[in-house]
Order: structure tokens, then sequence, then C-alpha cells
């Protein structure tokens, strides 16, 4: 066998012979440099030097943003030609590596520009998956083998970008652990902006007077106008304010409102039509603000005849959709139409945008099962022209949502990797995260998604419409016995730790399969098995302050009820 030498360059000069500079007027900048130093330091095993460009420049430097080089005429970087805030290059010019991207120096940072700008954060963690060969999980990394012979010649250059512009990770819990999710595309939506109608029409409290109000009445929309407007010039930097209806199934049924729905088709007609009105009143005045509303419960299916304004971005949002299935997939009574709809709103809208359902918002704890629909659902969207994603959780912190983090963070940055990559990188983080017993927790997700396969419901249903009880029962033992090997297999505290919190979400799955059988109608051993287990579940709870169901406190438990009857 031909055992090799190592080879590190850049432009045919040893890495270790290179210092790190960034400007420190430039934010963030300083703090990619030292990360990027981290990850050679990983990678190679060599410190390199970090200072700004306040020194004076030496031979050989690895530059971090927009630095005073460019100025001096060292390099040159073209950052108008990116498509997005999103885009980066890695350049090597010379004795010098470029690692830059958009940042908070681009002119169109300035008012109600975008504040999305992470080009250079991007080209940092890229370069380190890419090059260096590191792999990011929970916000650590984990050195993977580098390629043996790593040599960057003059020119070698790498630009990229996330699919997706907008990557917000809402899962609660889960210990800012989305690698590069994004701020909101929008600054200001649902934020430091009134993101429901109601609270933007004179004299309503939506947290009391929840019904939507009636918007063909033309004092409603004058007010609404009047409110937005107020609302934009109060926040100098708000670029988009949202315009949705009520968290409710609230409607107007006036006369005027009626026409409408029975005009385009659908109740959500005078959503999309107030929200266009509020668009043309104030597109002028502010050319540089967006509005969105949502494609949400009763506005879920599009309008016939009406199109949204321009400056109006729809968020499809997946409530009426079943996570047990993709939503691309027909045979699933929930999903059946989500094909349909979806292109109408493609055809018709302007800017798609996505508001996802990730775990169960009934009971938090259920398992959720869509490991096998992460990487076709965000294909799927991205196939229809969707580029922005806001991916809500509730309270689950059991279920995995560490890996779950992980590959969402992975799928929408590049959703048409393959589904053997996608495959690839489940396995590798498991492994990482759980030890030898790895194996044994992906077989029990691969299960959770079969035994979820004869169900049909939405994202806030039971855990008895989840699944069914009796398939649960009849594996309970098989998957407990699963859950025993990888605890086995752990190599330090830390993957116990997170095996045994995980597994709090299959124990309350079990618990409330085997109450029938093996409490109700069980043997006396049986019973108090039952209860010493479900004691272990709160237990588990109390301790790791998991939430069981959305929206409330956990209360008293009883061991001798089914933890779904808690």
């Amino acid at each position: 066998l031909l055992a090799l030498k190592p080879v590190r360059e850049i432009n045919g000069n040893d890495f270790s012979s290179y210092t790190i500079v960034y400007n420190q007027n430039e934010e963030g900048t300083g703090e990619y440099a030292a990360e990027f130093a981290s990850f050679v330091k990983l990678a190679f095993g060599c410190d390199l030097p970090v200072v700004t460009d306040e020194t004076k420049p030496t031979e050989y430097e690895i530059l971090i943003g927009r630095t005073n080089r460019e100025d001096a005429g060292l390099v040159s970087v073209d950052l108008d030609a990116f498509e997005s805030d999103q885009h980066f290059l890695c350049q090597v010019q010379g004795d010098r590596l470029v690692i830059a991207g958009v940042d908070a120096h681009a002119s169109h940072m300035s008012g109600r520009g975008n504040y999305n700008v992470t080009g250079t954060a991007n080209a940092v963690v890229y370069f380190g998956e890419k090059v260096l060969g590191i792999d990011f999980f929970n916000g650590s990394v984990m050195p993977a083998a580098p390629d043996p012979v790593i040599s960057l010649p003059d020119g070698w250059t790498y630009t990229d970008a996330p699919l997706f512009d907008t990557r917000i990770l809402y899962l609660r819990h889960d210990d800012g652990i989305g690698l590069l999710s994004t701020d909101t595309h929008y600054c200001g939506w649902g934020v430091t902006t009134p993101h429901q109608m109601g609270n933007l029409i004179t004299g309503r409290d939506e947290n009391v007077d929840r019904a939507m109000p009636c918007l063909s009445d033309p004092d409603n929309i004058a007010s609404l106008i009047a409110n937005v407007r107020k609302v934009i010039i109060d926040h100098p930097t708000v670029n988009c304010v949202g315009l949705i209806q009520s968290d409710s199934d609230s409607y107007c049924k006036c006369a005027a409102c009626s026409a409408a729905y029975r005009e385009d088709g659908t109740r959500g007609a005078m959503v999309i039509r107030a929200c266009n009105a509020v668009c043309e009143a104030l597109e002028e005045e502010f050319p540089d603000v967006k509005f969105m509303t949502w494609a949400y419960g009763y506005s879920f299916k599009p309008p016939q005849v009406t199109v949204p304004h321009k400056n109006l971005i729809v968020a499809y949002n997946t409530l009426v959709h079943c996570p047990a299935h993709a939503y691309s997939d027909a045979s699933c009574p929930y999903n059946e139409n989500s094909l349909e709809c979806l292109t109408k709103w493609e055809d018709i809208t302007g800017e798609l945008f996505l508001w996802d359902h990730t775990s169960a918002f009934g009971h938090n704890i259920i398992p959720f099962p869509d490991w096998d629909s992460v990487l076709v659902n965000a294909r799927y969207f991205y196939d229809h022209g969707i580029r922005g994603a806001f991916l809500n959780g509730s309270g689950a912190k059991s279920d995995f949502i560490k890996l779950r983090a992980y590959l969402y963070s992975q799928v929408y940055r590049n959703p048409l990797m393959s589904a053997e990559e996608y495959d690839y990188r489940m396995n590798a983080y498991m492994k990482a995260v759980y030890g030898d017993g790895w194996r044994y927790l992906k077989q029990y997700l691969e299960k959770i998604c079969r035994l979820s396969d004869s169900k049909h419901h939405l994202f806030n249903a039971g855990v008895v419409d989840y699944y069914d009880m009796v398939e649960v029962a009849a594996c309970a033992d098989e998957i407990d016995s699963w859950w025993e090997a990888a605890a086995a297999g752990a190599k330090n505290e830390d993957q116990a730790e997170q095996i045994r919190l995980d597994r709090y979400s299959w124990l309350y799955l079990k618990q409330c399969a085997l109450y029938q059988p093996r409490f109700v109608n069980g043997t006396a051993e049986q019973r108090a098995e039952y209860v010493t287990v479900n004691n272990e579940l709160i237990a588990g709870v109390n301790e790791f302050d998991l939430s069981i169901e959305s929206g409330k406190e956990n209360g008293e438990f009883n061991p001798e009820l089914a933890p779904n009857m808690w």
C-alpha cells in the first residue's frame, strides 16, 4: 500500500504559513474568522493567527469577508454578481484565499433593504464541509478525515449558495442548532408588526375578539390601510407587513363577502382582496415594502378570479395536510388536493413562501412520523418555486429534535440532494450522536413511519389518530429491545442521556397503546409493570420539562391512566 504524505496547500504554500484577516468594522466577520481558524485547527492541527485588516499585509493571507485588501487592489471581489444575499465566493487569488459573500456592508442594506445577509457565514461553513471535510452536528463540529491531498491552485474558485434563501428553523428547545438558519427574510414579519388583520383595524383586539372582521366593509379597509401605513412609518427598517386572517375558523358571512366567496370559489377570497387593497394603496408611497398573507385553513384554496398583487407574498401553510404521508401523496385524503392547490398558487402568485408544521401540535410528545418524507417535501416545495421556509415546531424536545433540526438544515440548504445522500447524512449524524447502537434507533424511526401509514390526520390530532394502538401494542416489546440495545451501545454520558431523553416520546406512545391490554385487561403483574413505566415517564417529563399537550401546563399525572388521558 502506498502511504501518502498529506499535502495541504494554497497556491503551493502550506496552510500553516497563512494568516487569517478580517475587518473589525464589518459585523460578524471577526466571529467568522475565529470559526474558520477553529476549522483549520480541527482538520489540520495547525493554529493560524487571526488579525484585523488594520495590520500590515503579509505574503500569505486568508481574507474573511470584505477587507481593505480589496481597496488596496490586492484582491478583487465582485459582490454585485451574486444573485442573493446567501451567495458566496471562495477563490484563490495569487497567494491569498478570499472567503466572502454579501454582508452588512452591502449598499442595499440601508433603510428597508433585505436583512437576511449571511453570505460570508455560508462561505465559511461550506468551505469547512467541502474542503476541510468537517461535519456539523448540533452546533458543534466533528472532523471527518480530510483528503490527504488538498491543493488549491491560483484561480481555484468555489461559489455556491443554499437553494432556499430563507430557512427559519423554529423548533422550540432546539438550542439554536439549525445550521445556517437565517432570520426572517423580511424584517418585522410577525415580530415588530401585527400580523393578523383584526389587529390592524381600529377598535378591534383579536386577543379578545377572534372573529374575522368584515372585509367588504369600506370603513374596515380604510382603517386597515391607515393603520398599516402607520406601522410602516413607525418602523423605518420594516420591509414586510403580515396581513393574515384570524387564527380561527371564523369568517364573515354577510351578503357581500358571501358573493365574493362564490365568485372566487374560496372563503379566502376577501382575505386576498383586502390584501390587494392595501398593496395598491401603499405601493407608490412605500415601493420597498411587501406584504404577506397565508394560504391557511379556509383560505388554503386559491381564488379562481382574484390575482394576488405583485407585492403580496403568499405563505403556503401546511396546517391542512397530513404529516404521516408526503405532501405530494395524492392517495392521502388530506394531501390529495395539495398538488392542484400549490400549482395554482404558483401560477397566480409572484412570490410563494412556506410555513410548515414540523411536530405534533396536539400532544407535543407524540413521535412525529415524517422521517421518510423530509427530503421529499423539501424538494416538492422547491420544485414549485418556493424559496423561503418557516419550519414551525411545537415543544417536542424528546422526539429526536436535534436530529430533526440537523436534517431540516441540510435539506433546506439543498433539497436536490439524492435519497442516498439524505440517508448517509442521517446515518452519520446518528452514529456520532448516539454511539454504536445508532442502527437500532434508525430501525425504530423507520418503524414509526410504517406504523403511521395506516392513519390520515392533521398536525393537531391526538395519539390515537396518529397511530393504530393495536398495531403499536403488537410490536411494543420488540421496539423496547431496540431501545435497550441502543442504550447499551452508548460510549459516553452525553450519548446515554440523549438516548434516554428521546426515548420518552416512545414511552408515551407505548403506554397509550398498552393501557387497554396491559392495564385494563392485564394481570396483576402486568398492571404493576404498567404503573412502573408510567412513573418512569412522569419522572422524565418532570426532569426534562417536557411538554405533553400543546398550549397547556403539565398537571398532576395519574400513573394508573393512559398518558393521553392525563
